[in-house]
């Protein structure tokens, strides 16, 4: 038996979790019980966020859950209990290595993620400079260009941890914030509008982009935002526990330059 199976299985008996979040046949698996660790895959090899079934109705009523968490699963959880969605006594975090290591409290989490924190995608970063190097009517002209590809499937919100809000704007209708139609001014509001509440929150996994079936690049638009916030505030979401996200929060020497 694989030491992760072992580990589930442990979980199981001792911890007494309700269920634990992993792959089975590549493809996202909740293990309901002791005997299902079975049939996990050994190793997470996957690039999705597994952290957000947390914020599934029918996983968050669980008392007490596991997660198996690669680097992007590791500061979603870390991010999530800065805004108190969860606990680390309730989620018990596994690594998502050859060797898993079970993780006891969300401290133990952030320094994994420092040890291990790699460098931004180099053509990821690539291509947001030269969206930099833009314009502001090239930039303006870019987006509206993609957005315009969008068919409002809402991919990018289901597939994203950090949106979890039991009703969503777009899915408001008095007032109507978002139009329902898949049209320039009603694309347009809709992806502004994500993009800031993600301001300050978005931990760079890039599933909005992986997932999009319009191939709408909606990570070049996130890592900007985290590029200017890193550069103007010092902030990083899902790296240090009980950290304010940028935009929730002032400090009195906070620079004002950028507003113009």
């Amino acid at each position: 038996m694989s030491n992760l199976k072992t580990i589930i299985q442990d979980l199981f008996a001792n911890d007494n979790i309700e269920a634990f979040v992993a792959y089975k046949n590549n493809k996202p698996f909740i293990v309901r019980k002791s005997e299902d660790a079975m049939q996990v895959d050994e190793i997470d090899n996957q690039e999705f966020n597994l952290a957000v079934y947390l914020n599934k109705p029918e996983i968050k009523k669980l008392s007490k859950l596991g997660i198996l968490a690669n680097l992007s699963t590791m500061k979603a959880l870390v991010q999530l209990a800065n805004e108190n969605q969860i606990t680390s006594d309730k989620v018990k975090v596994i690594s998502a290595d050859a060797s898993p290591k079970k993780f006891e409290r969300f401290e133990e989490v952030t320094e994994y993620i420092k040890a291990n924190n790699k460098e931004t995608n180099a053509d990821l970063s690539a291509k947001v400079a030269e969206i930099k190097a833009m314009s502001r009517e090239e930039r303006r002209d870019f987006w509206n260009k993609e957005f315009s590809k969008c068919i409002k499937c809402y991919a990018c919100r289901s597939s994203c941890p950090m949106c979890y809000c039991t009703k969503c704007m777009v899915e408001a209708n008095q007032p109507q914030f978002v139009p329902v139609a898949s049209h320039a001014q009603g694309n347009f509001e809709w992806h502004f509008n994500r993009a800031m509440h993600l301001a300050g929150r978005c931990v760079g996994c890039n599933q909005c982009a992986s997932v999009c079936p319009m191939d709408i690049p909606l990570n070049l638009l996130n890592q900007q935002i985290n590029e200017t916030i890193a550069a103007q505030f010092g902030e990083t979401a899902g790296e240090e526990l009980n950290s304010n996200y940028t935009l929730s929060f002032f400090k009195e020497n906070d620079k004002e330059n950028f507003i113009r």
